[in-house]
């Protein structure tokens, strides 16, 4: 028994760490009170707000051998979406958050970024890709 509730604890634990890492991605646009509200109100739309910071997209190498029509990230404003100057580094991509730059899912199609010179290259997934997965993950978890 002592186990079972050992177990439980963790498993909250680890629950709850992860919602405070997601929460702090989307409070760079989000106040704590409108987070606090979304969470009473809507759930459902934290959780989906929750997935689409870390799972609309995917970090990878940039081509080298077959060229992809891409697009340059830059950072922006998440609040007025203004371009901001600076060159984006491994740093900036090692917890990313896409609403710190100029990635936008489309409604059908994959958009490809090249990341500065890091070497690497973001794959924004579809509008819709991020639905279907969304869906699938809530399948998953309730």
């Amino acid at each position: 028994m002592i186990k079972r509730l050992l177990l439980f604890g963790v498993l909250l634990f680890t629950l709850n760490s992860f919602a405070q890492i997601a929460d702090n991605k989307l409070s760079v646009l989000y106040s704590p009170e409108q987070l606090s509200n979304l969470k009473n109100t809507m759930p459902g739309s934290i959780e989906y707000l929750n997935y689409y910071v870390n799972n609309s997209y995917r970090i990878t190498d940039f081509p080298t051998e077959k060229p992809i029509e891409h697009q340059m990230l830059k950072k922006v404003d998440p609040v007025t979406g203004e371009i901001l100057s600076g060159e984006i580094t491994i740093n900036d991509i090692r917890d990313f958050n896409p609403y710190l730059f100029n990635c936008k899912p489309q409604m059908n199609k994959r958009t490809y970024y090249k990341i500065g010179n890091t070497g690497k290259m973001l794959i924004m997934y579809s509008h819709k890709e991020i639905q279907s997965g969304f869906k699938q993950w809530q399948l998953k978890n309730k």
